[in-house]
């Protein structure tokens, strides 16, 4: 190879070897637990190619410098011929279980394919957790409205019973009303009832002086006629005993028809 193409080669080589500086924080060093996570990345860019077929190629697939210079080896995932300096890493491998040489153009892939799983199991998280805050948020906002429906069916019943109660309280403040009319009738009538008490009272009173003034003054006209009819009896005599007898009779008829008239029994007078 003439020295212009070990020139190219070396600077193919030196700017793979920058392009994938960073590489080596993504290194799979056969790690059990980081294996099984992989394998389906790394199944992906296995050939059918000849594992071995490597052996006979002159230069190497990514940087193109011959193997007359560097040491050949072959990338365990493409089964390319590539030399060290273009195969740095190793990785488990998904057949052998265990760590083998990866070339960078393999590396990359995985790097680029790993990162893209990385981002997309993050956002899918991330979705994820959205979408459940989402449905909590949405399951806080049904039971809200529920809520919210239950406290109003309550306020209705609530208010549905107040206008109720306002109705019997329009009712019996009526009835109240009503009442305290006749209440105040009644009162009426009960002070007309006692001023028509207090007159017959009077009245019975009154009756009663005038039964017994009556009562003496027959006791007195019986006595007068006891006398007259124990003297001497003259025509003169015998006129004003008739006279008295006759007194006698109308004051004995005035006595009987006070005392047969209501409360007059009550004075307890008796005519002799």
């Amino acid at each position: 190879m003439s020295d212009s193409s070990s020139s190219e080669s070396i600077e193919n080589r030196n700017r793979g070897r920058s392009l994938f500086s960073n590489a080596e924080k993504f290194i799979i060093n056969g790690n059990p637990n980081e294996l099984d996570e992989n394998i389906g990345t790394f199944a992906r860019v296995l050939t059918e190619k000849d594992p071995k077929s490597y052996k006979n190629e002159l230069y190497c697939s990514l940087c193109e410098i011959s193997f007359d210079e560097v040491k050949r080896k072959g990338c365990a995932f493409c089964y390319n011929a590539v030399c060290e300096e273009c195969s740095p890493f190793t990785c488990a491998h998904p057949n052998t279980k265990r760590p083998e040489r990866i070339c960078m153009n393999c590396y990359y892939t995985f790097m680029e394919e790993n990162s893209y799983q990385r981002v997309t199991k993050e956002l899918q998280l991330m979705f994820d957790k959205e979408t459940q805050a989402k449905l909590e948020e949405a399951k806080k906002r049904k039971e809200a409205e529920n809520r919210c429906e239950e406290l109003e069916k309550l306020l209705k019943e609530r208010t549905e019973e107040f206008d109720e109660v306002l109705k019997s309280k329009t009712s019996l403040e009526s009835e109240i009303s009503q009442l305290k009319k006749s209440l105040d009738k009644i009162n009426d009538e009960m002070s007309r009832s006692k001023e028509n008490i207090s007159f017959i009272q009077k009245k019975f009173s009154d009756q009663e002086t005038q039964i017994s003034k009556l009562i003496e003054e027959n006791n007195k006209l019986s006595d007068q006629i006891k006398k007259s009819q124990t003297g001497e009896e003259n025509n003169q005599n015998s006129l004003e005993v008739e006279k008295l007898i006759k007194e006698n009779n109308d004051l004995k008829e005035k006595i009987k028809f006070l005392q047969t008239s209501p409360k007059a029994s009550t004075c307890g007078c008796i005519i002799s």
